[in-house]
């Protein structure tokens, strides 16, 4: 009898200390989870994924932080307003360039109008031409009058720097049949540098019909004349008379001497 009472109180003993480490089991659990779950709003979801980070607590310096508050960034275009232009460099002023004026005594021909001049027609005038030592074309003195010349102009008088070889002429008077021996012939010419001249015309040669002007005229690229001087300064581009006279000279037609 006396072993089931004792037998009886051990289980109910037993049943007690179980309940009781049962319920004290149970509000630990309760406490961990409530830790747990307070842990885990506090830090946020990405726990443990970041380190740790620092942070300095020092206060900017007052200017430095004035100076970051009041600085604005600079455009391009307040860039380009606030560079002063570069002035250009002034430059003396240029005078133009005046031509100086034309020559009066030379008038410019074209080549058509100059090839459909003649001036076998026009009279021989006074005067002496290319070899008379009287007249050396110095000055005015001698000049044949206005309109004598291509498109009117005027024609002076020159003398010969030198005459012509005969046999600088023979190849052009090989066409002429018989020079008399009082023959003469004029021709106009242009005259230019190194006593020479160019675009010569024929002005006349006596007796007529003989073409002793034109063979002077086709020789006298090599003819070499002084040029007219007014006011003892050469003129050039200016037209000249040119008179050869044949007479004395031993050179006819072919180079064949005369008779």
């Amino acid at each position: 009898m006396a072993y089931s009472e004792q037998t009886d109180w051990s289980r109910d003993e037993l049943r007690r200390r179980g309940l009781g480490l049962a319920i004290a089991l149970l509000l630990e659990v309760v406490i961990i989870l409530a830790i747990l779950s307070l842990s885990m709003r506090a830090t946020g979801p990405d726990i443990g994924t970041r380190g740790l980070s620092t942070f300095s607590l020092e206060a900017e310096p007052a200017s430095s932080a004035k100076n970051s508050e009041t600085q604005t960034p600079i455009t391009t275009e307040q860039k380009s307003t606030a560079t002063p232009p570069i002035p250009k460099p002034l430059l003396p002023p240029v005078n133009p360039v005046q031509a100086p004026p034309p020559n009066p005594d030379f008038i410019k021909v074209s080549k058509s109008d100059f090839d459909a001049m003649d001036l076998s027609k026009l009279p021989a005038g006074g005067g002496a031409g290319a070899g008379d030592s009287k007249s050396s074309g110095q000055g005015a003195k001698g000049m044949m009058g206005p309109g004598l010349g291509p498109g009117g102009a005027q024609l002076y008088p020159v003398a010969w720097l030198r005459e012509p070889y005969d046999s600088e002429l023979a190849p052009y008077l090989a066409t002429v049949k018989r020079i008399p021996p009082d023959a003469s012939a004029e021709i106009a010419c242009r005259m230019i540098e190194r006593n020479r001249v160019e675009n010569c015309q024929i002005i006349g040669e006596n007796p007529r019909g003989t073409g002793l002007a034109k063979a002077l005229r086709l020789a006298a690229w090599q003819f070499l004349v002084k040029p007219p001087r007014i006011d003892n300064k050469p003129q050039l581009g200016v037209w000249v008379r040119i008179r050869f006279d044949f007479r004395g000279r031993n050179v006819e037609g072919g180079g064949v001497p005369a008779e």
